[in-house]
């Protein structure tokens, strides 16, 4: 007997209640309330929000979980990120001026 999730999936090796899609979401959830202290129904407010969509490139969350994006000296979050462009942040060290550094050098001829 093939023992189901509550979505109907069939429950993942290792896990005694859960499908991998479903455990990936519970775990997605469980580490943002964890780490921001962030509840479910804020999670699904603020990409709602967001129309579901990065709030830099406003490219669709498809096929991803975004990332909660937040101040690393504060630890406020700002918003949802897709992976390249919370990635993109990262690489500028979250700096203001070296972003407008960056810029400014796209914008030269």
């Amino acid at each position: 007997m093939k023992h189901l999730c509550k979505c109907g999936g069939l429950i993942a090796k290792g896990s005694k209640t859960k499908c991998k899609p479903c455990d990936a979401e519970y775990k997605w959830y469980w580490t943002n309330k964890k780490r921001f202290n962030l509840d479910k129904e804020t999670l699904d407010r603020m990409f709602i929000e967001q129309k579901g969509c990065c709030k830099i490139c406003q490219k669709p969350f498809t096929g991803q979980r975004p990332c909660v994006d937040h101040c690393h000296t504060t630890n406020k979050v700002r918003g949802l990120l897709c992976s390249s462009c919370n990635k993109g942040l990262g690489h500028f060290f979250d700096n203001q001026e070296f972003l407008n550094n960056a810029i400014n050098y796209l914008q030269e001829e």
